[in-house]
């Protein structure tokens, strides 16, 4: 069977990557383009037949941390995601300006479990006000943390300056967003939200070493962690590290077996290795439902097993 070269297939990968900070609870992820702005940049003008930018407030119990959630804007046809946004400390989020119709917003927590539902129509009149109820709102549900991880005190200190990084993220000041988890880290060396989200801004600026070395440090601290392992993999798989974006991919599939993601990367790994490449394909096959670059590359070497 004849496949794509490895440096083609990177090539695809490569392509297909823009980086975003996705923070799902205190996780955030590098990200591939939705074909929408950066979550929290305005846009200087409105496009003709677009909505002004929808403002919202999430309100839960006032312990609840609502900066750990993540908000979804989706088209009905698809449910293709159309715009995204992380709300701050206080609850309050801005989407960018969307073509006016019928979407389903959505309230996800960090491993991608729904906490709420509605739909809006566009133009909307007002903020759009969200009330989540107390059992849900926590940014603890989800798959539990490791033993470790759940018995670390995390610093007071270490906290404002994780929320401070958050902060300038949300708002596009990336330098800043760094600065802060580099002091949040200063204090407290095993804060693994901060190693992991640290990682995320710096594979942002394609400093994939550095990120490297966080991501590798955040999974020491929690392996059973998916998100911070599939982190892992990518910066691996950037860094021509096939075999060992392998086993970090595997070990994200492990802890969420559906994740989308996980799957090509992990089908990359064992294609730039020349390895089970029934398996590759069939990991492909799954993400290519619901994610676009995997769909791409599966149609890719498709057409290149056509005689």
């Amino acid at each position: 069977m004849h496949l794509i070269r490895p440096s083609c297939l990177w090539t695809v990968l490569s392509i297909s990557l823009a980086f975003t900070t996705s923070t799902l609870g205190q996780i955030a992820t590098p990200d591939f383009a939705t074909g929408h702005p950066f979550p929290g940049r305005n846009n200087s003008q409105t496009p003709s037949g677009f909505t002004t930018p929808v403002s919202g407030q999430i309100i839960a119990n006032p312990s609840s941390d609502l900066h750990h959630l993540l908000v979804l804007m989706l088209e009905p046809a698809g449910n293709r995601i159309a715009a995204e946004a992380t709300p701050n400390i206080f609850g309050s989020f801005e989407l960018p300006p969307l073509p006016n119709g019928l979407y389903e917003l959505r309230v996800i927590n960090r491993v991608g479990t729904l906490i709420h539902t509605m739909s809006i129509s566009l133009p909307y009149a007002n903020t759009i006000e969200i009330r989540l109820a107390p059992a849900n709102s926590s940014a603890g549900s989800g798959r539990p943390a490791s033993l470790s991880r759940m018995q670390h005190k995390i610093p007071q200190k270490a906290k404002r300056e994780f929320d401070l990084a958050q902060i300038a993220s949300a708002k596009g000041g990336q330098q800043q967003a760094i600065l802060h988890f580099e002091k949040a880290l200063t204090i407290d060396p095993l804060y693994f939200e901060a190693l992991n989200n640290l990682g995320v801004q710096l594979a942002r600026l394609s400093q994939f070493e550095q990120a490297c070395q966080l991501f590798t440090r955040a999974t020491a601290i929690d392996p059973s962690d998916p998100l911070a392992e599939m982190n892992l993999a990518f910066t691996l798989l950037s860094l021509h590290r096939f075999p060992e974006a392998e086993q970090a991919a595997r070990a994200s599939l492990r802890s969420d077996a559906l994740s989308p993601r996980a799957r090509f990367y992990l089908a990359i790994s064992l294609l730039e290795q020349n390895k089970a490449k029934k398996e590759a394909l069939f990991h492909l096959s799954k993400a290519a439902d619901t994610f676009e670059p995997a769909k791409k590359l599966l149609a890719q070497l498709n057409a290149e097993l056509m005689p």
